[in-house]
């Protein structure tokens, strides 16, 4: 129950910094419609200790998304309401930045890993 509480304040600390966030700006060309990125990414693990042990987000009873569009918009869906938001985002070093937050991502062994506040979270096509 406390890994639940952990990531559940984890996902909410992510969505306080990324509110008011609706990407906006101009449309320019980021190279995002050939990026490995594109496409839609649930979430499959998170590692809430940082130590690199994944715990499974089905036992954590946690869902949420990524659907990285080629025109450089990306939702993001932490499985409620509360927790959904768009952004612009743009490939930069092989990396997936989203522009508002300067957050950023990786694709490690076939899945975008996200990494904010000490915790891991790992998404899957």
């Amino acid at each position: 129950m406390k890994r639940v509480a952990s990531v559940a304040i984890i996902l909410m600390m992510v969505l306080i910094i990324l509110a008011g966030c609706g990407g906006g700006g101009d449309k320019k060309d980021t190279g995002a419609s050939e990026s490995k990125y594109v496409g839609i990414w649930t979430l499959t693990s998170v590692d809430v200790s940082g130590n690199g042990q994944e715990v499974s987000a089905e036992d954590m009873n946690i869902s949420g998304s990524l659907n990285v569009e080629s025109n450089g918009t990306i939702h993001i869906d932490l499985g409620d309401e509360r927790e959904r938001w768009r952004e612009m985002w743009k490939e930069e070093d092989g990396k997936l930045v989203l522009e508002a937050t300067g957050l950023v991502g990786e694709m490690k062994d076939g899945r975008v890993v996200l990494k904010a506040f000490g915790k891991t979270v790992y998404f899957s096509k």
